[in-house]
């Protein structure tokens, strides 16, 4: 991947169930948009393939069309799968990470506790060889870290279930000394969960790629002036400054999309050769 250009989508689809979700064949700049990114970041995807790899089978819905016609290859960390609550029979649901480079290493990271005791939510975290710079791969050149999140929603009593997942969301940060991008849908629908997450942004260095104020993103549909999507970073520099699509407004899924790219600087070129720590289990 090119250290010196990062593009990146973040977005959470609603597993295709968008009143107007079949549009994405046709609407041109979207598209364009999407085909554009070196990272492609979807939370609520879904994928026919459980064992959460493209195996070349029938396409679910247009975005896997889209990326194979682009030339994505794509991992999913599969949440899980079910007819009512996920994208039906035989198809999984998670965090979807697609690119066009090969990522070096992908770690799943499903979440310990579930919603209403029923559902988990998943993050993956990918490691990408980062070109382009003055320390080449070969001599031990930066490594990219990169995070799909989606974090739990509803808990029964306080912030621990989120925290736990955090935690192993932390792990993956801390192990790492290179460059590190986490981005997706945080669930951050009021003040408490917000302040969770930037003390984890603290703790491990992370900088916010928007404001406070959501600007467009999508809030929660409870109220409380909060955005849940957000894209966090270190070790790099935001090349041009984020923005948000505008697919909730036109019925393509119930979250827009938010749109970065990002660069290495010259003095942040770091080897991240340390070894990331087996799954917890």
């Amino acid at each position: 991947m090119d250290a010196r250009s990062i593009t990146l989508v973040s977005w959470n689809v609603e597993k295709g169930n968008g009143d107007n979700w079949a549009s994405l064949d046709s609407d041109a700049a979207l598209r364009a948009r999407l085909s554009s990114a070196d990272l492609l970041l979807f939370q609520e995807a879904c994928a026919a393939d459980s064992n959460a790899t493209d195996n070349g089978g029938p396409s679910v819905d247009p975005l896997i069309d889209l990326l194979r016609e682009r030339g994505y290859g794509w991992s999913l960390a599969v949440g899980f799968e079910s007819r009512l609550l996920g994208c039906g029979p035989d198809t999984a649901t998670g965090v979807l990470t697609a690119s066009r480079v090969q990522p070096l290493a992908v770690m799943p990271l499903r979440s310990r506790h579930r919603e209403f005791g029923i559902t988990p939510k998943t993050a993956q975290a990918s490691t990408f060889a980062l070109r382009g710079s003055p320390r080449s791969v070969d001599d031990a050149g930066p490594r990219l870290l990169v995070i799909n999140a989606h974090l739990l929603n509803f808990e029964w009593l306080g912030t621990g279930d989120v925290g736990d997942q955090l935690a192993a969301i932390g792990a993956r940060i801390a192990a790492h000394a290179g460059p590190v991008i986490l981005a997706g849908d945080l669930n951050t629908r009021n003040q408490k969960r917000q302040a969770q997450v930037d003390r984890f942004a603290a703790r491990h260095d992370l900088q916010p790629v928007f404001g406070e104020a959501p600007a467009g993103r999508t809030q929660s549909i409870f109220g409380g002036g909060h955005a849940l999507d957000h894209v966090y970073y270190r070790g790099l520099q935001v090349v041009e400054p984020g923005t948000v699509g505008q697919e909730a407004e036109r019925g393509m899924a119930d979250h827009n999309s938010l749109t970065v790219r990002f660069a290495l600087p010259d003095d942040k070129y770091l080897s991240a050769r340390l070894p990331m720590p087996p799954l917890a289990r």
